[in-house]
């Protein structure tokens, strides 16, 4: 017999008799799977169905969790005596406890600490590892496949120190809402960081219904500043995020409505700026794919037709197969750095193999991309994604990665192909990407030949063209054109593959195009 507490009401319950284990359902809406010998918690959930996310964390305080599921749990943490305790999700300290393929493990061991160190050597060599094999050695615990680890064994890693967690920005006038006549807000904002990681800077997004400007304020310190910013003539939103060598705060929002006199509107020429990237024709014949070269294609043609509508131009860069390269990839990134501005939208599209390497992240393959040697021919997702996040302007990434094919080979340590987390960081509000990924997690992207693209770039391809547009208003918004998605590709699909769009709290919903009419 056994008792165990679980801080919170149990509300139901049921027996997975042939694994050994019960699961849990409690008033604080956790669901936690308890084995049934001695009442050890090997994993506890917590799900929104509605959204699509899960995060499961495990009792040594490692997680896995969905597009999004990293921000459903976390730590309340103060940094001086005198701050009050504030919310760290869990997407502040990915390098430190997310570890993938630890559920499947621990599942499979009905064990947490067990779990944990198979997904640590999976990954390998990895400093995160290292740091929890060397705790394990210290609490003097026995790993072998066939014990299971007492509950009052199980090694727990501590919460983070607090002198290495990202800033904290607290706005102290004027409010998160605000009224203005002229075009000049002055802010006064308090920063916390730790002593030994000082800010990077401070950095502003004024988003408006016409354009996005961002602002770098550096030389702040730790104390009260004021930052001075001037507005457009209409009513905006300020969004305000602080960085040190651990990250980024989470953004603070002020909402100013214009109060002052209606300016003549100053025409400004909206550029759509559009980088499509496909490859199906890799140097390595055993990487190759059969559509997604003509997915980027279909995707520039048929956004191509915008012009003169929703947008004044637009603006077209196209690399597939052999034009595909890495050189060429990180040329059109820093191209678009020079080219985009304020009033402009950025539609960046890839398709093709993508690979996650836990120690040093996500890879997309150009055209002469090697497994072996991904840091060298791979396009890292965090440099797109610091691109994507400096740029000004309406950004948004459409993701078709992770398609079918044995890219990794068998014997990998290291690899595989789940891009959650690189949706995560890439989706992280500070950067304000609107991120369109095909599928998540370890699913595949499904093509075939009679749908003529992939079932992502098709489901896409049919919103765009006026299948998202509902309403029948004759434009189609961003959160329209998920909607249209997810369902699309769940039907082509049966179910198979699961798109995915992170909703952005500090992005409105907009308008993408104009439906074209026949």
């Amino acid at each position: 017999m056994w008792v165990r507490l679980l801080g919170s009401d149990v509300v139901a319950l049921n027996l997975i008799e042939e694994r050994g284990l019960i699961v849990v359902a409690t008033s604080d809406g956790m669901l936690r799977l308890l084995r049934m010998r001695d009442g050890a918690v090997i994993l506890t959930y917590y799900i929104q169905p509605g959204e699509r996310k899960w995060l499961s964390i495990a009792d040594t305080g490692h997680y896995e969790a969905s597009v999004g599921g990293d921000n459903l749990g976390g730590w309340v943490l103060r940094q001086d005596s005198q701050q009050t305790a504030e919310f760290f999700p869990l997407s502040r300290f990915r390098d430190q406890f997310l570890l993938p393929g630890m559920t499947r493990h621990v599942l499979a061991s009905n064990d947490p600490n067990q779990g944990v160190q198979r997904a640590l050597a999976e990954w390998q060599p990895s400093p995160m590892g290292a740091v929890v094999v060397e705790q394990v050695a210290k609490q003097e615990v026995l790993i072998v496949p066939q014990k299971l680890t007492p509950a009052s064994e199980l090694v727990e890693i501590e919460s983070p120190k607090i002198d290495q967690v990202p800033p904290s920005i607290e706005i102290v006038s004027p409010g998160f809402e605000t009224t203005l006549t002229g075009n000049q807000l002055s802010i006064n904002v308090r920063v916390l960081t730790p002593k030994d990681a000082p800010l990077k800077g401070v950095f502003s997004r004024i988003v408006s219904s016409g354009q996005v400007t961002r602002g770098l304020h550096p030389g702040l310190t730790s104390v009260e500043q004021t930052l001075n910013l001037k507005l457009p003539p209409e009513d905006v939103e300020v969004h305000l995020v602080a960085e040190n060598r651990w990250g980024s705060s989470l953004p603070k929002v002020i909402r100013v409505r214009y109060a002052g006199p209606v300016a003549a509107p100053i025409i400004k020429q909206r550029t759509l700026r559009i980088l499509a990237i496909g490859v199906s024709d890799y140097d390595n014949p055993s990487y190759r794919l059969f559509l997604a070269a003509k997915d980027a294609n279909d995707f520039g043609r048929l956004l191509s037709g915008q012009r003169g509508k929703l947008y004044d131009k637009v603006e077209i860069a196209m690399l597939t197969d052999k034009a595909a390269d890495k050189s060429a990839i990180e040329k059109a990134f820093t191209n678009l750095k020079k080219q985009v501005r304020a009033e402009d939208t950025t539609f960046v599209f890839l398709a093709g193999h993508g690979v996650n390497d836990f120690k040093q992240g996500y890879y997309f393959m150009p055209r002469e991309a090697d497994i072996k040697r991904l840091s060298d021919t791979g396009v890292s997702f965090r440099d797109i994604r610091r691109t994507l996040a400096e740029l000004p302007g309406r950004n948004l990434l459409f993701v078709d990665t992770c398609h079918a094919g044995n890219v990794i080979g068998s014997g990998a340590t290291g690899l595989s192909q789940n891009n959650s987390s690189a949706i995560n960081e890439l989706a992280s509000p500070e950067n304000n990407i609107i991120v369109f990924a095909s599928s998540s997690g370890d699913q595949a992207a499904i093509e075939k030949d009679d749908w003529g693209n992939g079932a992502f770039t098709k489901a896409l391809l049919e919103g765009l063209q006026g299948r998202a547009d509902f309403m029948k208003r004759g434009r189609i918004s961003y959160k329209q054109l998920d909607a249209y998605v997810s369902d699309r590709v769940s039907d082509l699909t049966d179910g198979l593959q699961t798109p995915v769009t992170p909703v952005l709290l500090t992005v409105p919903d907009f308008p993408l195009v104009e439906v074209l009419s026949n």
